[in-house]
């Protein structure tokens, strides 16, 4: 199955793409995904390049490990966590745990940054919510990932303490 804005893309690169569906259709040994113990359908995502299944082959292959790049921010991402932090305080909030959580959020092929969330929860959906906040508010566009010179979506994790004191 196609997501619709990939539908063009199989079009373009329909060698690439009649070439994985060959693959996906000899993998042996899916283990399906489980809810509670439940089979339940789920969707992977796979990327394939194929030089790298032929004159560029190592062994090992893991596409993701051929990224050119991370995304960035503009002026780098310690700009975005002096922005961030500018934004981000902990006075007036009480916890139900200390420790480490982070701001997890992806950023798209054009450099949007989106889906963002705190995991595991800090214990304080008022103080988690201010945290999703304070990063959809700071402005600019992400430099995208690269992954063979291509644009792609990424995830990205910042991680933040939580003191006792």
């Amino acid at each position: 199955m196609l997501k619709k804005q990939n539908i063009e893309s199989a079009r373009k690169n329909k060698c690439a793409f009649e070439l994985t569906q060959t693959i996906l259709e000899d993998l042996q040994g899916w283990i399906p995904a489980e809810i509670n113990g439940k089979k339940v359908p789920a969707f992977q995502t796979i990327v394939m390049f194929p030089d790298s299944l032929f004159e560029n082959y190592k062994e090992g292959y893991d596409p993701m490990d051929y990224s050119d790049r991370i995304a960035e921010f503009p002026g780098g991402n310690k700009v975005f966590k002096e922005q961030f932090s500018q934004k981000v305080s902990i006075n007036g909030f009480k916890f139900d745990r200390f420790g480490r959580i982070y701001l997890k959020f992806k950023v798209d092929k054009n450099g949007k940054a989106f889906d963002f969330m705190v995991k595991p929860t800090s214990g304080n959906i008022r103080f988690d919510k201010m945290v999703i906040n304070a990063a959809k508010s700071i402005k600019g566009t992400w430099r995208p990932a690269t992954i063979h010179g291509v644009n792609v979506e990424s995830y990205l994790e910042i991680p933040l303490t939580i003191n006792e004191h």
